[in-house]
């Protein structure tokens, strides 16, 4: 049904109504003019609000998901957070009439094209986290076997502050092989992620800052050309498109 925008005399807009085409004039009178605005579709209104309650209570279900303190491995979070990001695109993806509601899944499993592209880019983001996260090797050992270390933001703030402190002492002259140099009465050392023991001397310590500093630039440029790619590539979320590590096959 039509819907219409009636004007008085001055120009000035006086309200909105519903009215077929071959009514209006009923609604007119002296000085009023009607302007078409569009074929409103009252049917189309009632299905886009039965969908914003059930995307609303959908929402809600998961709630607990996202509060404070709730124990979810890292995988566990960027996908509900992007199931929850699905659920809120859905008045601009959807048709409210026949709505295809998302499914909590993996996100190598979502079609990049049943997505916004604000989700798209959140998507990549998560992968972005999840690689950045869990990927991080280091060998103390110029030339050993890489050892994989713990890169959640706290671990990463520390790192970042060790490196540093370590570039001071290495400026300072603390030497190759000397394990105290950033207390005099300990050896300095790191715990990798499957709890082993790695002495570091200062100029270890800072190449671990600096490497760790690449890690994030590596994964930070490489999420930034798929979000430039047009169309996203299928294999978006595999090795071949991120930064290899010796768990990819480096």
């Amino acid at each position: 049904m039509p819907r219409y925008t009636i004007i008085d005399e001055a120009g000035e807009d006086v309200t909105t109504l519903l009215a077929p085409a071959d009514q209006i004039s009923a609604f007119l009178v002296e000085g009023l003019t009607a302007r078409l605005e569009d074929d409103y579709d009252i049917s189309l209104d009632d299905a886009l609000s039965a969908l914003r309650r059930e995307r609303d209570r959908r929402i809600a279900a998961t709630d607990w998901a996202v509060q404070p303190g709730a124990t979810r491995v890292l995988m566990d979070r960027i996908e509900y957070d992007i199931y929850r990001q699905r659920l809120r695109d859905l008045t601009e993806t959807a048709d409210p009439r026949e709505p295809v509601w998302p499914v909590l899944q993996p996100i190598a499993d979502i079609d990049p094209a049943t997505l916004t592209p604000a989700t798209r880019r959140m998507m990549i983001d998560a992968e972005k986290l999840r690689r950045t996260e869990s990927r991080f090797y280091f060998a103390p050992v110029a030339g050993g076997t890489p050892s994989r270390f713990d890169f959640d933001p706290e671990s990463r703030d520390k790192i970042a502050g060790a490196g540093t402190l370590a570039g001071l002492a290495t400026g300072a002259g603390a030497p190759a092989g000397y394990l105290r140099w950033a207390n005099a009465d300990i050896d300095f050392v790191w715990i990798a992620a499957d709890n082993s023991l790695h002495p570091m001397d200062a100029p270890t310590c800072f190449r671990f800052g600096q490497e760790a500093a690449a890690h994030i630039s590596a994964h930070v440029f490489a999420a930034k050309a798929l979000k430039d790619a047009d169309p996203l590539p299928v294999d978006w979320h595999t090795d071949a498109r991120w930064p290899l590590t010796p768990e990819s096959g480096l």
